[in-house]
Parts: structure tokens; C-alpha cells; sequence
């Protein structure tokens, strides 16, 4: 893989400045804005897998690119429904039990049990991070929740082809470090940063399935 190409290639858009910022600006609707950047970058997803990731689409046709974006959040949202489930229930128990101290004798146990219940909610983020680019090649094949959701499948390209699943994991914690630039600069700009991280997510993972196409595992 280009690993360059991956990192730089928004900037090689002669119009990249505009497109990002109208990406960033629509970010800061409340609610809904992320659906825009989401849904940009996954109609442009085939695109960047097949080599022709500039230019960088028109933001025109935002019914079409808020109704992709919906999808695949719904499907993030399936998919994040056991780590929401076991935070629901770490808060029920832990107030439950810590009404039921009434002399906090019992702190340190409940904060242990606390403890162990949000590990296992971290643990779970860390496996949904994992398997999210095997999730997004499914979609993307026709933007259907329900091809999204063949989880058998899901697990079945990642276990065929671990190494590559671990090279995209860790090419997403760079760019949440480039997103957390935009925090450092101001509050403001984390909208932009955010954008272009997201942007260079998508981009590994069309280069990962390119690669598993030409090698014939895919």
C-alpha cells in the first residue's frame, strides 16, 4: 500500500480547501451534522478503492449523502449496542449498589465491580474499532444495513486476513491523533481535522480491499 498516497492524498484536490470546509461546517449541526462527512466519504468510497480518489466529490446531492451516512450510523449503532447494554447495566448496578451503602463500608468492592464493568465496555470498543473496516467493505458494496450486518461474514474476512485488520487498527489511531489536533488548536478547528482524519480512514480501508481483490482473498 501507498501509505503516502493514504495520508496526502485530500491535499492533491486543487479544490480540497473548500471541500473541507464545507464538510467541517456541516459537522457543527446539531445531531445530524455527522451524517454529511460520514456519508461524503463512503459514496466516495469505491472510488478510493478503485485508484480514483481525486478529486474529491462535489458536495452537491446532500439528500443522497445524508441518507448513506444515516445507514452506516445505524449500523454502528447495532453494532454498539452490546458495550451500551453492559454501560446500562454497570450504571444501574453501581447505583443500586451504592444507595444500598448507606455507611460506605462496601466502596471499595463496589468501585471494583464498577472498574471491571466499563473495562469490559473498553474492551468491547476496541474489538467494534477492530472489525469496523470489514463492516464498511460490506456496506459499501451496495450501502444495504442488512449486508452490513452478516456478521459471520464479517468475522470471516477479518480472520482470513488478520494482518491487514491490524495495519488499518492501527492507521486509525493516527488519525484520531490528527483529529485531536483540531482540539489542540481551538475547539473550532477540531471540526476540520476531524474531517480529513476521517477522510484518511476511508482511504485505508478502500486501499486494504484493493489490495485483498488484486491478491484474489477478497
Amino acid at each position: 500500500m501507498d501509505y503516502n498516497r493514504i495520508f496526502t492524498y485530500i491535499f492533491k484536490d486543487e479544490g480540497w480547501i473548500k471541500k473541507v470546509l464545507i464538510g467541517g461546517l456541516l459537522t457543527l449541526i446539531p445531531v445530524v451534522g455527522f451524517f454529511f462527512p460520514l456519508g461524503y466519504f463512503l459514496k466516495h468510497y469505491r472510488n478510493m478503492r478503485d485508484g480514483n480518489d481525486v478529486p474529491l466529490p462535489e458536495w452537491n446531492d446532500f439528500g443522497d449523502i445524508f441518507m448513506v451516512g444515516l445507514k452506516q450510523f445505524v449500523v454502528n449503532l447495532i453494532y454498539s449496542l452490546p458495550a451500551f447494554v453492559i454501560g446500562l447495566f454497570s450504571f444501574v448496578v453501581s447505583f443500586l449498589m451504592m444507595n444500598g451503602s448507606k455507611d460506605g463500608r462496601n466502596a471499595a468492592p463496589i468501585l471494583g465491580i464498577i472498574g471491571l464493568l466499563y473495562f469490559f465496555v473498553f474492551l468491547y470498543y476496541l474489538i467494534f474499532t477492530f472489525i469496523m473496516p470489514a463492516v464498511i467493505m460490506k456496506f459499501t458494496r451496495n450501502f444495504s444495513i442488512s449486508e452490513a450486518l452478516k456478521v459471520g461474514e464479517v468475522l470471516s474476512l477479518i480472520k482470513s486476513n488478520i494482518k491487514d485488520f491490524l495495519i488499518l487498527f492501527l492507521i486509525l489511531i493516527v488519525a484520531e491523533i490528527i483529529a485531536s489536533v483540531g482540539m489542540i488548536l481551538c475547539m473550532v478547528g477540531v471540526v476540520f481535522t476531524s474531517f480529513i482524519a476521517l477522510g484518511i480512514y476511508f482511504r485505508a480501508v478502500a486501499a486494504v480491499e484493493r489490495k485483498l481483490i488484486d491478491e484474489g482473498r477478497l
